[in-house]
């Protein structure tokens, strides 16, 4: 992970022009972390990921739930005190497509995104936001999810495509994680 002082600066350049501004930290010793192998797999194809809109700071909705821009759904979260899901993908990414189609389009995961999480959708290709979180964060396989609190922190990452039952099970780890307390300084 590239300094913490230089990543916080880019999210609040993201985020300058939304008046609820955000930080967005690089990950504690104390952080969980899920990772995953990805693969490309070119025999899964779909249309466009994301309406253009959504790259623009808008919102986009797939499948019945509410996808945000970067700059948008930090704010929103840091307003309404939801922990945020970041899905970083590209356009030629098979396993991105998958996961659209088997993972956030079951219902079970969909009903805890849609009451629970801000989310998030980037594209990490896209010559903006998107681009500069996953560089920031130094993504390097897709799909890749991170978790957040609601400032930004993140707390998990999944690398690769991720079942539906494998996914609720770490958001309903994430969701019932308590906080990591610092041990007492000795006398």
């Amino acid at each position: 992970m590239r300094s913490a002082a230089k990543f916080l600066s880019l999210v609040i350049a993201l985020t300058a022009t939304v008046p609820t501004q955000c930080a967005f930290a690089v990950p504690t010793a104390n952080s969980k972390a899920v990772t995953k192998k990805a693969a490309y797999h070119p025999s899964v194809h779909r249309a466009a990921h994301v309406s253009s809109g959504a790259a623009k700071g808008h919102q986009a909705q797939k499948g019945g739930l509410v996808w945000n821009s970067v700059t948008a759904g930090f704010a929103l979260a840091k307003k309404t005190n939801k922990p945020i899901v970041v899905d970083f993908y590209t356009d030629w990414c098979g396993w991105c497509k998958v996961m659209d189609e088997q993972t956030f389009n079951n219902d079970a995961v969909k009903k805890v995104l849609a009451s629970k999480f801000v989310l998030v959708r980037a594209n990490a290709e896209d010559g903006a936001d998107g681009q500069k979180l996953s560089k920031a964060l130094e993504v390097r396989g897709f799909p890749t999810t991170v978790l957040c609190d609601p400032g930004g922190t993140p707390k998990a990452v999944m690398v690769g495509f991720v079942r539906p039952d494998k996914f609720s099970a770490q958001l309903s780890e994430f969701l019932t994680a308590k906080p990591a307390v610092a041990p007492a300084a000795s006398e």
